[in-house]
């Protein structure tokens, strides 16, 4: 037994449309939701006899081109001013932050 998410949609005139969103190239119609849904449920059926669910893990070659950030992550991990710095970093940006809600408009 498997649950899908379907998506069910009222379309112009008296026709339902149901599509799985695991599968959004199967589509259903009926004229009314039950039946769409009962539709996608047969299509879903013949699917799943016909085929089956793989699940595979890819390496990814180099991580670092994957995302740039994480090249620099943990730099400042063992850098004793790193709470310094922090601190400066907060007291700058409400500095910046009063002169901003100071200014005339």
């Amino acid at each position: 037994m498997m649950t899908f998410d379907i998506l069910v949609s009222k379309e112009a005139g008296e026709e339902y449309i149901a599509r799985p969103l695991a599968w959004p190239d199967l589509v259903a119609h009926g004229k009314t939701e039950q039946a769409a849904v009962a539709a996608v449920r047969t299509m879903l059926q013949d699917r799943l006899q016909a085929t089956r669910l793989v699940q595979i893990e890819v390496d990814i070659p180099n991580p670092s081109s994957v995302n740039p950030w994480l090249t620099m992550a943990g730099l400042f991990k063992d850098d004793p001013t790193w709470d310094e710095f922090q601190a400066a970093m907060t007291d700058y940006r409400r500095q910046v932050d009063t002169k901003t809600t100071q200014q005339p408009e």
